[in-house]
């Protein structure tokens, strides 16, 4: 079921879902609050995007109209993990990607996309029945998926772990949910879509880390895909851990502060599009478990500055994923 809301001339609005957080100001006849807004993140060296420059069309005329909807799909599954280990194992296949304590299950990924992009043609059936102002295109459209579900890997063989999904299998659905987008033949021109976050991960150098007396072997991500214009335009990504990890994941920005600061760098959070302290080392250290191409990927999506604030053709939209807006 989706929860369409509709709201005109908005200067303030939250809306909290499952875990994602979106703000949203307009800034039809407000132009100096807006760039009051920009000033000071600037100011305070804070990380912004303007994603109309990313897509090709009409942004002629500011949006003064909000069109939003979300899906109640569940993200649960990990607090099962966490206070009822023999129950999860009986529900876990129904929380997200199929998979085995071994990893994936094959098929299981585009299954799984494909539930998530009927969700958004379901959206797309709400939301754009609402004609009255589409011809002027002042309306923006939102859609909304909560954390993790976009893609996590569940264990469907009974046991309680499935490894992490891995850059490739993350790339594989960032890209390829955009790509039934612009084949779709629907209109997303003024659609601003968050399906939720992907939990991924990296294999670690066997022995280097250990969580009490076990050996960690996964470094985890939170990234979390914006599309705008039926284009991928921007990955923010999760700093805070306040996922319910298996005993061999750990946070991989807590890992970041374990290795050598190269300078010039900066903390997360601490200068907009600055290289985070200690994530030169910490590709280094990836790449020789995981070859040049995983380390590379590391520093450009896992590593990366994150951005508060977004313009979209005249509204300013901030993005969090659950407990970093604290």
């Amino acid at each position: 079921r989706f929860l369409p809301f509709t709201s005109m001339f908005i200067m303030r609005a939250t809306r909290l879902l499952s875990g994602a957080a979106l703000m949203l100001a307009n800034v039809q006849g407000e132009r100096v609050e807006a760039n009051e807004v920009f000033r000071q993140f600037q100011n305070e060296s804070k990380s912004f995007v303007e994603i109309e420059h990313l897509v090709s069309h009409k942004t002629t005329i500011p949006y003064t109209h909000v069109l939003a909807a979300s899906s109640p799909y569940s993200t649960f599954c990990s607090w099962l993990w966490k206070d009822d280990r023999q129950f999860y194992k009986l529900v876990a296949r129904a929380c997200g990607i199929h998979g085995t304590n071994q990893g994936a299950i094959e098929g299981a990924i585009d299954a799984h996309l494909e539930k998530v992009w009927n969700l958004i043609k379901n959206a797309y059936s709400e939301l754009d029945g609402n004609k009255k102002h589409r011809k002027e295109g002042d309306t923006l459209r939102i859609f909304l998926l909560p954390e993790w579900a976009l893609g996590r890997r569940y264990p469907a063989d009974g046991t309680d772990f499935s490894p992490p999904l891995d850059f490739a299998e993350m790339q594989y659905i960032i890209f390829g949910l955009e790509k039934k987008m612009q084949k779709s033949g629907l209109d997303f021109s003024d659609w601003l879509i968050v399906p939720g976050s992907i939990y991924w991960g990296f294999k670690l150098p066997h022995g280097h880390f250990q969580k009490g007396n076990q050996d960690v072997k996964y470094a985890i991500f939170n990234t979390a895909p914006v599309y705008y214009g039926g284009k991928f335009v921007w990955a923010h990504n999760k700093h805070l851990q306040a996922d319910n990890l298996h005993d061999s994941e750990t946070w991989g920005y807590d890992l970041v502060g374990m290795f050598g600061k190269q300078k010039p760098c900066s903390r997360y959070d601490d200068i907009a599009h600055g290289r985070i302290c200690g994530s030169i080392e910490f590709a280094k250290a990836v790449s020789i478990a995981n070859g040049k191409s995983a380390g590379e990927a590391l520093k450009k999506w896992g590593l990366q500055q994150p951005a508060y604030v977004i313009l979209v053709n005249g509204l300013v939209v901030g993005l969090d994923i659950c407990l970093d807006h604290r």
